[in-house]
């Protein structure tokens, strides 16, 4: 009865009932709010409307330089950790006893050498004869697909313990807690869900490890190349705190975890475009500053490639078949699962196995027993932690969009791509429908302040990355309308009228109606800095001392992002490529691939949900793939060009 009471993490948008529909259209109300308020002040009282401008504009730049100072606070944790991994790769530090990994790669019309070197990084990883590895195909590539996987599996079947093939077919169902039923989206979700499903009845995963809450999963992109030390940094912190809890811990307090390592898009940056390079720029801020930003304290979600133990992702069926944006969602299912558990003081992990991706019957609404046993005091348990999200500062190395076609088509494929990020905007929806299932079903005396805090913690988070830049060029632009319908001119912002009114003039100044550009001059500035900074770091450096140490070399230390070396070396050459991008271009460029996708995502978040067509983005490395597959067999020349 405990797994299905109180069912606060398996809402779903696309359920009929009348909830899911008001929260499918929370973030277009927030928008339209905003946007009516502008107009209404533009209308009627100017002061309202410079005052919503001021609050998006300071917003906006505060938040985006506190960003940008946790990449600056990141970068020193991530120069030390990468000499300390380099170290224990030396010294042959000794792998976490009893932790088995479980590796998916889901793809779709990638790329055979592009796998091949993903696969590569994971045989040069420590610990990988031990690794089960699973090439999670779609049906719907056909047989070039399955004979892909096929040459795959052959070629690296002797490198780990197991590589297993599954295929997703096509029209799935996904079930609801209200007995609905919808198709499932075609994509990254529901090839993951279906792909965890078939291993689970597949693997005996009792041959790798004395229990199943002993096996890590990660989720990867087909194209990412892993540090061979990430696999045991995971395994180790995993296994300190299986081992290290002390009597005053919650129960299976280290299975309430997930890992992130900063994914860092920049293997094929000598090739990029121009729409590629500013959003690898900016996305790279943001996921490196969020991932640093733990280390405050502060909250941050998963992305594209994370780790976590099997058992959570099994116990709170963290992958769905209708969903798009699978890294959010999972990391969201899985804190909201630690939060029924923590308010109810209970431990799902002493129960029987769930299954893996077994779909969900119809729930228990409440459970009257539940409550009155959480209510008690003394009885004697102690409450489950909530889900915490822990930095591994070992970055993936990925590549951004690069049209094989070249030219314009990178610009279109990167277009696509944008839509589909915005659609990431449904996980508001799914946290205010979780929201608002958790107060109707669980009396408030057992929503504690933590509780509220972690939510409101992640509203923001996720208010930031989807609200915050809609909401503000909204504003702006019906500034800039009343701005012209006045004459060119705003009277209530002009000199006479600002002498001896210093609230005014400031209302006015942060407002943006002399300088509407002012609020992105020190987010530029630090989005300059923290990448130039974090790509030496993780690219140019250790390609250096991959070159200076010969025989060393692993995949992710080759990978140097192609950066040429210029007058004044690689480094200068790099700082100023990004300067040039980011000052000349950057503003209108990256204003157009950001908050136009997100205006429609608005909508079709509201109208579809996450019934969305996933189209697939092209990633080429150019002529580096060449390269790349020359330093897996140790081919390259030293470079010593700092």
């Amino acid at each position: 009865a405990d797994e299905e009471a109180f069912p606060i993490h398996a809402g779903n948008i696309h359920e009929r009932r009348r909830a899911a529909s008001v929260a499918r259209a929370f973030p277009l109300l927030l928008f339209l709010a905003v946007t009516l308020l502008s107009v209404l002040g533009a209308a009627r009282w100017i002061d309202l409307l410079l005052g919503i401008c001021a609050f998006f504009n300071l917003g906006l730049c505060a938040v985006m330089s506190l960003t940008g100072v946790c990449c600056l606070l990141g970068t020193a944790r991530l120069s030390a950790e990468l000499a300390s991994a380099d170290s224990d790769r030396a010294t042959g530090a000794a792998l976490a006893a009893g932790v088995a990994h479980l590796i998916l790669l889901p793809s779709y019309k990638e790329d055979e050498e592009m796998l091949a070197m993903t696969l590569t990084s994971l045989v040069e990883a420590q610990g990988s004869a031990g690794f089960h590895v699973v090439l999670a195909m779609e049906y719907r590539e056909g047989q070039d697909g399955t004979e892909k996987a096929e040459r795959l599996q052959e070629r690296f079947c002797d490198c780990f313990a197991r590589v297993t093939v599954t295929s997703h077919p096509p029209d799935l169902v996904e079930c609801h807690i209200d007995g609905s039923r919808g198709d499932e989206v075609p994509g990254k979700a529901s090839n993951v869900k279906w792909a965890l499903h078939q291993v689970y009845k597949l693997y005996d995963i009792e041959d790798a490890t004395s229990s199943e809450d002993d096996v890590m999963l990660t989720v990867a992109d087909a194209d990412v190349i892993f540090h061979p030390q990430y696999f045991a940094r995971v395994g180790a912190e995993f296994a300190a705190l299986r081992d290290g809890r002390d009597r005053r811990s919650a129960p299976h307090a280290h299975l309430w975890n997930m890992w992130q390592a900063p994914q860092l898009p920049f293997r094929n940056f000598h090739c990029m475009p121009l729409c590629s390079r500013l959003w690898a720029y900016v996305a790279s801020t943001y996921e490196f500053g969020g991932i640093s930003s733990l280390l405050l304290g502060d909250a941050h979600l998963t992305f594209s490639t994370y780790s976590l133990p099997l058992e959570l992702a099994l116990r709170a069926r963290a992958h769905e078949g209708d969903v798009i944006a699978e890294d959010h969602h999972a990391f969201l299912r899985c804190f909201l699962y630690s939060v029924r558990a923590s308010a109810l003081h209970l431990d799902p992990f002493e129960e029987e196995p769930v299954g893996g991706g077994r779909p969900p019957a119809a729930q228990v609404a409440s459970d009257a027993s539940l409550v009155a046993a959480a209510a008690t005091a003394g009885r004697g348990t102690r409450p489950a932690r909530l889900l915490r999200l822990r930095p591994i500062f070992l970055p993936v190395k990925a590549t951004s969009v690069v049209s094989e076609s070249g030219g314009l088509q990178s610009w279109v494929d990167r277009w696509q791509q944008a839509k589909r990020h915005a659609q990431g905007m449904a996980e508001l929806s799914y946290l205010a429908l979780a929201t608002y299932d958790m107060i109707r079903l669980l009396p408030l005396r057992l929503i504690t302040p933590d509780l509220w805090r972690a939510f409101a913690q992640l509203f923001g988070r996720l208010l930031y990355i989807h609200i915050l830049p809609a909401c503000q060029f909204a504003a702006m632009a019906v500034l800039l309308v009343r701005f012209v319908c006045s004459g060119f001119c705003l009277p209530e912002c002009a000199a006479d009228e600002l002498s001896g009114h210093p609230g005014r003039w400031a209302l006015c100044a942060l407002a943006g109606t002399w300088m509407p550009a002012w609020p992105v001059f020190l987010p530029t500035f630090f989005i300059w800095l923290s990448n130039v900074l974090f790509v030496a770091a993780s690219f140019l450096g250790p390609r250096q001392a991959a070159g200076e140490a010969r025989g060393s070399k692993t995949s992710w230390h080759s990978e140097d992002a192609g950066v040429r070396p210029g007058i004044c070396g690689r480094r200068w050459t790099l700082a100023m490529q990004i300067l040039f991008d980011l000052a000349v271009v950057g503003g209108p460029v990256t204003a157009f691939y950001g908050i136009f996708p997100a205006l429609l995502a608005l909508w079709s978040v509201f109208r579809r949900g996450n019934r969305f067509e996933y189209v697939t983005a092209t990633k080429a490395m150019g002529d580096r793939a060449h390269a790349s597959s020359a330093s897996e067999r140790g081919l390259l020349d030293a470079d010593t060009d700092g």
